[in-house]
């Protein structure tokens, strides 16, 4: 699950130097942010095993939330947290 997290954080950087940022916001107020399309280079030769071995990714672009949800804000909606990366402050994980 951190590679997703790095994956989103590598395409908003992808964002950033192929276009300017676009945002919209929902009736429901939700701020989303297009992540365009793009590839880039996942993993290492060298690094852990379920890093290797690197490896092109391509991404179709997508709308995600502006804002990062923490598992400490979703827990206290939801009543549980599902993640397999514990900490409050960290992003909530294996959630759709």
């Amino acid at each position: 699950m951190k590679n997703i997290f790095l994956v989103l954080c590598l395409c908003g950087l992808l964002a950033s130097a192929v276009e300017p940022t676009r945002e919209i916001k929902t009736a429901s107020s939700a701020e989303l942010v297009l992540i365009p399309a793009g590839t880039f280079a996942m993993g290492s030769n060298t690094g852990a095993d379920d890093a290797r071995p690197a490896h092109n990714i391509s991404v179709s672009s997508f709308w995600t939330d502006h804002h990062v949800i923490t598992q400490e804000s979703y827990e206290d909606l939801m009543g549980v947290n599902p993640v397999k990366f514990e900490g409050d402050k960290n992003p909530v994980e294996m959630v759709r």
